[in-house]
């Protein structure tokens, strides 16, 4: 499976370093072949920038997008909903790696009822 992995973090360049390795450690181990890396710094409640630009891009290089888990998008419930609207209108498959039973068929559901 062809996976972004997308990292996101308020200030700290340490935390996100973290996450982005805990990433690459979870697709190794999964045999997810990464094609690009994707990080954000800004506030909770925002949207990341880059993660909307490579949403918006046309053409789709990639099956799913791997993050640590759905605040990594954004603390604004809003914001989360349209940004993975836009991934389900794209069929970007959303996986997290804190909360697994998102990964699930009754999961991906759940996340489906929310958007």
């Amino acid at each position: 499976m062809k996976v972004i992995i997308y990292g996101r973090a308020h200030r700290n360049g340490a935390q996100l370093a973290t996450q982005m390795e805990c990433l690459r450690r979870y697709c190794q181990s999964r045999d997810y072949e990464v094609v690009k890396e994707v990080t954000d710094c800004c506030s909770g409640s925002q949207s990341g920038d880059n993660l909307i630009r490579l949403l918006k891009e046309p053409g789709k290089e990639f099956d799913s997008i791997v993050l640590r888990d759905p605040s990594r998008i954004s603390r604004n419930l809003v914001n989360m909903v349209e940004t993975i609207k836009m991934m389900r209108a794209k069929g970007i498959r959303l996986i997290t790696t804190e909360i697994p039973e998102l990964n699930t068929i009754k999961g991906n559901s759940l996340i489906q009822k929310v958007s």
